[in-house]
Parts: C-alpha cells; sequence; structure tokens
C-alpha cells in the first residue's frame, strides 16, 4: 500500500505548483522530511516579497543563508521598500538574493541608498549577474534602472519603464532588446516621431502601454506615406493625462500598426467633461472601426461625467455598459 509520504517527487511538485498560496506549502512542509524540501522549492519560485518589515526579512535572510542552494531556487523577487529603510539585514539580503536564477524583478525601492546598492551590484558584477531575467518591472528612487534593463538585454522580454528624462536615447537603445515583446513606458512629453522611433526599434514587440502628460508640438511628424508599418504590435494602451492629449495619435496608430487587435483607452476627463471633450470621445469609436477592433474601454474620474458620455454615446448609437470599479471611478465599456 501506497503512503502519502512514498509518492513520486514530480507527482508532488506538479502538485504543490498548483497551489496560490504559501500558507498550503507551508503546512506541506511539516509532512515528511521530503516533502519539507519540495515544498520548499516550490515556495521560494513563488513570488519573494523583499518588505521593510525588519523581523520577517531577517527571518528570510537566515533561512536562505543557512542552506545556500536555497538562494539560487528564487526567481521572482518584488521589492516593496517604500519608506526609508536601511538595516544591515536589507542590504545584505539585497546582495544575497540577486542571483543568476531571477527571473522577474517588480515593485518599488524608493531609499536612495538601497536603490544605489541595487544597481551597483547588478554594474559592479564582472559576471552575468541576472543571467535569466525576463522581466523588469522596478521603479527606483533615481529613476527606472534602464542601465539594469541593458545590463539584461538579451534576455528581457517585459519591460516596465516609469519617469523617463531622456526618452531619445531610451528609443535609441531599444534596438539591443531583441527579444522584447512587453513595453510599458510612462514619460513626460511625447510626439509622434518618438513613438515611431521606439516602435521602429522594436520590431518583435506585441504590447505596448504607452503613459504621457503633455504632447511635445512637432513642425514636421511622420506622415502616412513615409510611415513604416509594424507588423507585430497585437494590443496598445493609451494612457495620457487628459482627453484631448491622445487624439493626434490616433491616426498615427492606425496607420502604424496594421496587425492592431486590441485597443484600450484609460483617459481622465477632469473636473467636468465639456462638449469638446465628448465630440472627442465619439472620435475613437469611428476611428477603430478601420481595424479589427470590438470593444473601447475608456476610464473617467467622475460618476456624473461617465453617465453624460454614456448618453452622448448611446445617442450616437454605440452599445454601452457600466459598472463601478472603486468609489468616485467608472469604467465604460463601449462595444463597436
Amino acid at each position: 500500500m501506497t503512503t502519502i509520504t512514498c509518492l513520486p517527487n514530480e507527482l508532488l511538485l506538479n502538485v504543490f505548483n498548483k497551489f496560490d498560496t504559501l500558507t498550503h506549502l507551508a503546512k506541506c512542509r511539516a509532512v515528511c522530511k521530503t516533502w519539507k524540501k519540495l515544498a520548499e522549492r516550490t515556495m521560494l519560485g513563488h513570488v519573494i516579497a523583499i518588505t521593510s518589515y525588519e523581523a520577517k526579512m531577517r527571518s528570510l535572510y537566515a533561512f536562505l543563508q543557512a542552506v545556500p542552494a536555497r538562494q539560487h531556487l528564487l526567481k521572482h523577487l518584488h521589492f516593496c521598500l517604500t519608506r526609508p529603510h536601511r538595516s544591515i539585514d536589507t542590504i545584505r539580503l539585497i546582495q544575497l538574493v540577486l542571483t543568476p536564477s531571477i527571473e522577474s524583478l517588480t515593485g518599488h525601492i524608493f531609499d536612495q541608498v538601497l536603490s544605489n546598492l541595487f544597481i551597483d551590484i547588478i554594474q559592479g558584477s564582472c559576471t552575468d549577474r541576472l543571467g535569466r531575467l525576463n522581466t523588469l518591472a522596478l521603479s527606483c528612487h533615481i529613476g527606472p534602472p534602464f542601465e539594469v534593463a541593458l545590463r539584461c538585454r538579451a534576455t528581457i522580454q517585459d519591460l516596465w519603464l516609469y519617469n523617463i528624462m531622456a526618452p531619445w536615447t531610451l528609443a535609441d537603445r531599444l534596438s539591443e532588446f531583441q527579444h522584447l515583446t512587453f513595453l510599458t513606458l510612462a514619460t513626460q512629453t511625447v510626439n509622434i516621431s518618438l513613438v515611431d522611433k521606439i516602435l521602429d526599434n522594436c520590431l518583435h514587440l506585441q504590447e505596448l502601454s504607452l503613459g504621457f502628460i503633455v504632447e511635445h508640438y512637432e513642425q514636421q511628424a511622420p506622415t502616412a506615406t513615409s510611415i513604416k508599418k509594424h507588423p507585430t504590435l497585437k494590443a496598445l494602451t493609451i494612457r495620457p493625462h487628459s482627453v484631448w492629449l491622445l487624439f493626434f495619435l490616433m491616426d498615427y496608430f492606425f496607420s502604424k500598426l496594421i496587425n492592431i487587435e486590441e485597443i484600450s483607452v484609460n483617459a481622465l476627463a477632469y473636473p467636468t467633461l465639456t462638449d469638446q471633450d465628448r465630440d472627442n470621445f465619439l472620435r475613437i469609436p469611428k476611428l477603430i472601426h478601420q481595424v479589427a477592433q470590438k470593444e473601447l474601454t475608456c476610464t473617467l474620474v467622475h460618476k456624473d461625467d461617465a453617465r453624460a458620455l454614456l448618453l452622448y454615446l448611446k445617442q450616437a448609437g454605440y452599445n454601452r455598459t457600466i459598472k463601478a470599479i472603486s468609489s468616485g471611478r467608472y469604467l465604460i465599456e463601449v462595444a463597436l
């Protein structure tokens, strides 16, 4: 008769990998020595949070330090250092967990000393410290760690960059990321030439999320005849600071993205929608009819604005649904 403690390791790992919470895996560790080892391997393969809670970080450091092989089981790190925090345990932990097995780095490091330490560890390494990193969505005190991304450009597939101060420099270097398929970019100013440069240097890109605050005026923007078509981008998310900022890009995108399948517009309208804003919103579904888009999503701030826009869209002949997202915010989904 086979007992649960004699089940094959491969079967146990398959079962453990289906657990969504670390609590269940922690209970499995108590069954027997074999289960403890396999459950720990699975636990370390989950997203591990690096936080400002000193007791937890001290415990995690001791756990990893006791058996060095555990450090190389880490795959996904999420940093949540949102306040000044410079304990020696946290510094040692950061030095310990940045191993070649890491596949994703996400979260926030707002402390300047820890941000500098993080980047210095990567930049100062004579070996390929993050040779398997494919996802970088990390915000640091000194800005997005683009230097880290460049160091890992051979493997990066999903890249998130916020508050870019030199977007043209970034655009020029993106051609070095040969496997980049998902790009999230937030910058102060943007224009068609900049976006065109980004897309032309990311020929493997499948999804682009673009957030910006103001449009930078340009006298000679690319024309429909001079635009080089982008064959692979399937999904586009636009997050302008205000409604009117997105429309100068819409015509360009429909000329550039010949295989686009999904477009999401996340535009804030405040304090109230004007008649011109509503007219501009109606332009979007009209333009989207040119491509294979089936659904448009807009996010508004005020409930009254959402209702007014729904009425306006209804009068224009579009289907509509509305559901609450959170207090004071509503999501409008317009099916075309």
